[in-house]
């Protein structure tokens, strides 16, 4: 992937800009440019916005992208055109931005939009505007997501460096993000969690183990049955069982044994019983018989009382229809004598109607008379109405007149005010031209100020390096004392050991010594003053080797510290010297710059200095920008102010016309009215008294008719009732006749039946039978009770006699006594078989949960086992300290030094090699992806910390190199001809800037081209090929195209 052209429009600092990267394709390396914050990074941003819709981090919206200077009729738009594999390809978006209404006035969120034009050999082959669809064509051309796009592409440099001295666990979290490796951290996390839920599970069955076999209730078990182990309370508990369930058997017998003899006995006893109950039962009987018979002449009489009742109540029918009768009667003589009574109101009512109806007959003639009145007047009203509405009309019209005469007075003053005020603005306006240059000027010293005050931060991060590197300095200096200090104690304890050696073989060679013999030292033969040395413990060879060993290690510590305090001393006073320069330069161009004569020796001290000349500059802007301000709001005001003179000119002149139609007009109506009063009756002043008179001739008429209306038809509802009232009377005289007849033959009827039963004529009897009559039923449930009392008992006597037969009664007493032993004999042998029974049950269960918990308890201990060597192997807790993840990452990186070690073998020409550290750390934490550098120069490994400046920028832009590369291939070997390198030499001394730039400019220009983003001034003096971005005030900035060389 090549990029040929960008174009930004109203994007980050950029207004309208074009970038032709095809002019800088042409150098292997080229170099953007410029001061911090003026939009270098931001051409990444408006890249990875073309091909993704998003900025190069995810807190980097493409909304917030958007200009600030940018107002509502200026979109954010990018445009990038790029080759890949031979095919062209032209990308247009814009992000979700608020913009004017293309129709109306105000504003709306316009979404975001993009276009792909795809070309092959120049024409145009494809073009898709949906932006899913675009995003899935991107994602197939070149193969990457967004991250991976930016992790190839853009090479932090300085997080590259940092990475080379980072231990293993930062290493591991760096790389995890690129390679995606959180899923093994992951398995070991589900593992251990897996591990510990088994590790619960096991914990609570042995809980439950020792909680059941402390619930046991033993029987002559062992004393120490509680201290013996699991599987021997078990074994013991089981034999229990067996020997209980055994016992059980056996009681069980002799309860049944017993059982059936308590049943036979007990049988026999309620036998008698009953035979006892039974003789009792029938002298009781006997004795209901005889009282019932001493009863029966009351109840003859009782059977007596009831036939005479229901005589009587046979006859209550008629009765009860004479006594009707005979209310029907009077009922009929008091509505006749009612009817008679309204007949004669009626005929009253009548004669009062009538002769209203004659005097209404005399008021006739005078109604006649009003009502012609009416109809004459009525149409007079018509011009009563059209006068009052011209005296309506005439008034309304001189208020108009009275309002557009005050209209055009105040239409002349107002233009008079606007007028005034118009010249006042122009006189205002006139003073607008030197503001703007002098906002020009202060923002100049504003971007002046802000570019001294980023270098000062830069010298200020500079000087907090030394003194970290100072502090590194007396750190190492201090462990080399204390090197040197273990390396003389390793030295001393080596020495002496090997004196006790030596001493100890002396003593042997003098022990060994003969007179003639040579000398082992000096060759002679005669030996005057052997040494007769007191012997020293012994010394082993493993105790020198050890020795020895720990003197090498020392040896090695001290000359490490000592090369790392050189080292690091050189490179503090390099960069201390460079410190200086770059601070006194800095104070001369402040003084040159600002035309300061006396500027402060401390960095500090000028930031403070700076800080008060922005704060001075800032508010001069500020009150420029309110001035400007203020003078665009009076332009915008004086064409408010003429517009609202051009309108009350022609709101004068649409005045004076009205004026004079609406005085025409009132001319005109004030003749009609005149003209029309002279032809109306003088007795009504006005079209009020007209209607009040119509009012009261209307009200009589109605009068009238309404009383002649009422009159008549209250007369003919009097004729219809009486009428009405006649007829009932007739029907009223037939009914009470018949009700007559009735009484006399039910009177008749009543008084014969009772002749027949009583032998007289008096109905008293009769009405005091009638009273009883509610008293029938219970009488005859008496009746019907002794009748029943009497056949029960004589069956009971039956009965009794028959069961009982020759039996005589029995002493139940012992024979109870028998039973009640046998009972509680029963009873106690059931209680101890139920209580040694529900003991043996509660045991049974106690023991079926040890036995599965037991099993469970032994298959889980090798699953926990198992699965712990699973859980130490994945999360490094092995001997190796390795786990799952860091081994993948391993391989990862062993891949990344492979590839880097490419391009390092050829930027420091043969000398370095990268190589992965073999031995574990100390800890887990120092562990599996430490790096060793390779110094072919003395043939052994070194570590990245002694590395200069330079050499570390060269192993880190290798690093940067190789790692995109593996991420292309990963994602199926896409080709990315262009990578930026951002920032990373700030921090280089002159030598390792320019180590780093022979390291640049020796990668060929075939295999790709590198664009460096930095603001390091040496750089623009070292790479010709250049895209220099340049602050131009108001929050704006351009790029420009150099060629330095």
């Amino acid at each position: 992937m090549k990029p040929l052209k960008l174009h930004m429009e109203n994007f980050g600092p950029y207004e309208n800009e074009t970038i032709d990267f095809t002019e800088l394709n042409k150098s292997s390396v080229f170099l953007i440019s410029g001061n911090t914050g003026s939009g270098k990074t931001t051409i990444f941003d408006a890249i990875t916005f073309a091909l993704y819709g998003q900025g190069i981090t995810d807190d980097r919206n493409p909304a917030l992208l958007r200009s600030d200077f940018a107002d509502f009729d200026s979109p954010t738009k990018v445009d990038l055109t790029f080759e890949h594999q031979g095919i062209t390809y032209q990308i247009s978006r814009e992000p979700v931005q608020v913009l004017n209404k293309k129709r109306g006035t105000g504003q709306k969120e316009y979404g975001a939009k993009g276009k792909l034009d795809i070309f092959e050999n120049g024409k145009k082959v494809d073009e898709i505007t949906k932006l899913a669809k675009i995003g899935t064509k991107i994602d197939d051309i070149l193969q990457l997501d967004r991250k991976q796009f930016v992790q190839i592409v853009l090479l932090p440099q300085g997080d590259f460096q940092e990475f080379l001295a980072a231990s293993s666990d930062q290493k591991e979290k760096l790389l995890r993000n690129i390679f995606h490796t959180s899923l093994y951290r992951k398995w070991g996390d589900v593992l251990n969690d897996k591990l510990k839920q088994k590790v619960r599970d096991s914990t609570g069955w042995q809980d439950s183990i020792k909680q059941n076999l402390s619930a046991i209730t033993w029987i002559d078990a062992p004393e120490n049955i509680a201290y013996q182990n699991t599987e021997s309370q078990i074994e013991a508990l089981k034999q229990q069982q067996a020997t209980s369930n055994k016992a059980l058997k056996q009681l069980d017998a002799q309860v049944k044994q017993l059982n059936k003899k308590y049943d036979t006995k007990n049988q026999q006893l309620v036998a008698h019983q009953e035979t006892n109950k039974q003789i009792d039962a029938l002298e009781t009987a006997k004795k209901r018989q005889a009282e019932l018979q001493a009863d029966k002449p009351k109840f003859d009489q009782l059977e007596k009382q009831l036939t005479d009742l229901s005589w009587a109540k046979d006859l209550k029918p008629k009765h009860d229809q004479f006594q009707q009768s005979q209310a029907d009667v009077k009922q009929y003589q008091a509505e006749i004598q009612s009817v008679k009574e309204q007949l004669a109101g009626a005929a009253s009512e009548q004669k009062g109607l009538t002769e209203t109806q004659h005097k209404l007959d005399d008021q006739k003639d005078h109604q006649n008379q009003m009502s012609d009145e009416t109809a004459v007047l009525a149409k007079q009203r018509e011009s009563f109405e059209k006068r009052d509405q011209l005296k309506q009309q005439i008034a309304a019209s001189k208020q108009h007149v009275s309002q557009l005469i005050y209209q055009v007075s105040d239409n002349k003053e107002q233009s008079k005010k606007l007028s005034d005020e118009l010249a006042k603005l122009e006189k205002e306006l006139n003073n607008q031209s030197n503001l703007t240059e002098q906002l020009s000027s202060a923002n100049q010293k504003s971007q002046t100020v802000n570019n001294f005050a980023e270098k000062i931060t830069a010298l200020i991060a500079s000087d907090q390096k030394n003194h970290q590197l100072k502090s590194k300095i007396a750190s190492d200096t201090d462990s080399l004392k204390d090197a040197t200090s273990k390396r003389q104690k390793c030295q001393d304890e080596a020495d002496n050991l090997n004196n006790i050696r030596i001493q100890n073989e002396i003593s042997k060679l003098v022990e060994q010594l003969k007179p003639g013999t040579p000398c082992p030292v000096c060759g002679g033969t005669d030996h005057p003053a052997p040494a007769h040395l007191s012997p020293e413990k012994n010394v082993t060879d493993a105790q020198l080797k050890t020795a020895n060993s720990m003197l090498n290690k020392a040896i090695t510590s001290e000359s490490t510290y000592k090369s790392e305090v050189q080292t690091n001393q050189k490179r503090l006073d390099e960069q201390v010297k460079a410190y200086d320069q770059q601070f006194k330069k800095l104070i001369a161009d402040i003084e040159a710059d600002l035309k300061l004569q006396s500027v402060s020796s401390d960095l500090n001290e000028v930031a403070k200095q700076l800080n008060a000349i922005q704060e001075d500059n800032n508010k001069t802007i500020n009150g420029i920008n309110s001035q400007i301000a203020h003078l665009k709001a009076q332009s915008k005001k004086k064409v408010s102010v003429q517009n609202g003179l051009s309108k009350l000119s022609d709101q004068l002149e649409s005045l004076n016309q009205s004026l004079s139609d609406a005085s025409g007009d009132l001319s005109a109506k004030t003749g009609a009215l005149n003209e029309l009063e002279r032809g109306l009756p003088s007795e009504f002043t006005n079209l009020e008294a007209l209607d009040n008179h119509l009012a009261e001739l209307k009200n009589a008429i109605d009068v009238y008719t309404k009383n002649v209306k009422q009159n008549n038809e209250a007369l003919s509802n009097v004729k219809t009732h009486i009428g009405s009232l006649k007829g009932k009377q007739q029907s009223l005289a037939s009914e009470l006749d018949k009700s007559e007849e009735s009484v006399n033959k039910f009177q008749l009827e009543i008084t014969d039946a009772v002749r027949d039963k009583f032998g007289d004529e008096d109905w008293r009897p009769f009405e005091i039978l009638l009273q009883s009559l509610d008293n029938i039923q219970d009488l005859q449930h008496q009746l019907d009770d002794y009748n029943d009392s009497i056949k029960q008992v004589v069956n009971d006597v039956d009965h009794f006699k028959k069961e009982i037969g020759d039996k005589q009664k029995v002493d139940l007493e012992k024979e109870q006594a028998v039973v009640n032993d046998l009972s509680n004999q029963l009873d106690e042998l059931r209680k101890k078989y139920s209580h040694e029974h529900e003991q043996f049950a509660v045991n049974k269960n106690t023991l079926e949960n040890i036995v599965k918990n037991y099993k469970k308890v032994k298959t889980q201990a090798e699953e926990i086992n198992q699965l712990q060597q699973l859980v130490d192997s994945i999360n490094g807790k092995g001997a190796n300290k390795l786990g799952l993840e860091r081994y993948v990452l391993r391989a990862e990186l062993a891949e990344i030094l492979q590839v880097a070690n490419q391009h390092l073998k050829k930027l420091s020409s043969g000398r370095y090699l990268l190589r992965l550290h073999k031995e574990p750390g100390s800890y887990q934490k120092n562990t599996g992806l430490e790096i060793d550098v390779f110094d072919g120069d003395v043939g052994e490994n070194r570590n990245v910390h002694t590395l200069s400046g330079g050499e570390s920028f060269i192993v880190a832009l290798s690093l940067a190199l190789a790692l995109g590369e593996v991420i292309q291939n990963e994602a199926g070997g896409i080709s990315i001809d262009t990578l930026f390198v951002d920032e990373g030499f700030g921090t280089l001394d002159q030598d390792s800037l320019s180590t780093a730039m022979a390291a640049l400019e020796s990668i060929e220009s075939n295999d790709r081209t590198i664009g460096i983003i930095s603001h390091v001034q040496m750089l623009q003096q070292s790479i010709p090929c250049q895209l220099r971005v340049k602050a131009v005030g108001q929050g704006k900035s351009h790029a420009k195209v150099l060629n330095v060389g």
